[in-house]
């Protein structure tokens, strides 16, 4: 079934008996492997109809169709079906996101897109990841932007912006950002969220100074607490506002070894 095409004619219009023909064939869907699914579904969500074509799945019952409440055991021949985590469409957070990445000019993420309308916590991950035969690095994206959003705050100041963003690297930090006001009350054109959605692409995070040879050429033996004492002036560091410099990093260092014997 391809919703795409299946239900919007070439002037953009929704198509009723392309909707009603793939209403009536998704119970098939359960026989089509989860790969050729999410390929479908990706290219769906990346589409120029993405969010009226998700809306009409949703709306029709062949987005339920695509994840049954029940399903086979994976890999068991003649096992009853076991019940599985309810996926849960949030159509508004999908329209929402994308007309945040229009406002701030990011291009259609399909698996961002597919994290807002799907991906509310861990289970509903296992089950998108399940079904679909998502990649390891697609889990874990999903995954981690569930986890950081539930943490972004977008009343957050430009220094915990940075620090966030240092913190999470910069495509993470897109990610969380996104999903957060995606799914918060704030408009898609709202602009202290904007001015933090798009922080990474006027500022670039700095490079901690401070390496392990650093330690090393002064006199400080390896072993798990250089480790600590690294970790501890890097969080400094960034507190600071990502200041001082290289050499005030090692006196520090020094400082805190001679305070540690």
């Amino acid at each position: 079934i391809h919703m795409r095409a299946a239900i919007y004619s070439p002037d953009g219009a929704l198509d009723p008996q392309g909707l009603e023909a793939c209403a009536q064939l998704s119970p098939h869907l359960a026989q089509i492997s989860g790969e050729r699914i999410q390929t479908e579904v990706l290219k769906l969500l990346a589409a120029p109809h993405a969010v009226a074509v998700s809306r009409a799945m949703i709306d029709s019952g062949v987005f339920a169709a695509l994840f049954p409440a029940e399903q086979p055991i994976e890999g068991a021949i003649h096992a009853a079906p076991i019940h599985a985590a309810p996926i849960d469409p949030d159509w508004a957070a999908l329209a929402k996101l994308a007309a945040i990445e229009a406002h701030v000019g990011h291009p259609p993420d399909p698996v961002l897109r597919l994290a807002v309308l799907a991906a509310t916590s861990e289970r509903t991950v296992a089950r998108l990841s399940q079904r679909l035969r998502l990649s390891a690095n697609d889990r874990q994206r999903l995954l981690a932007a569930s986890r950081a959003a539930r943490d972004m705050s977008l009343d957050m100041s430009e220094h915990e912006a940075k620090a966030s963003a240092y913190l999470l690297g910069a495509p993470a930090y897109w990610d969380a950002i996104a999903l957060a006001w995606s799914r918060s009350q704030r408009r898609a054109d709202d602009a202290p969220a904007s001015h933090l959605a798009t922080l990474t692409q006027r500022w670039r995070a700095p490079v901690f100074p401070l390496k392990g040879a650093d330690a090393l050429s002064i006199g400080i033996a390896p072993g798990p607490n250089l480790g600590s004492l690294l970790a501890q002036i890097e969080t400094e560091w960034i507190a600071g506002g990502f200041q001082p410099g290289k050499e005030a990093l090692i006196n520090r260092l020094e400082h805190l070894t001679k305070s540690a014997s």
